[in-house]
């Protein structure tokens, strides 16, 4: 979802890195699919970028 909003607003990784104030490399991780990043910094990043996360459990 973070990825597709930055797409969405046609952003570059560098429009991001200026909005969150964070230096290349922790903005590299947040995108990077294969990075477990912090539940806390993905809420954060949603937040600069006006989303809110939210989970739910639905019956299979």
């Amino acid at each position: 979802m973070l990825w597709s909003t930055v797409i969405e607003r046609d952003m570059r990784k560098a429009d991001l890195r200026r909005l969150l104030g964070v230096h290349q490399v922790q903005e590299d991780r947040l995108v990077g699919f294969l990075h477990a990043s912090k539940m806390e910094q993905l809420e954060a990043t949603l937040a600069a970028l006006g989303k809110r996360l939210s989970v739910s459990v639905e019956v299979a």
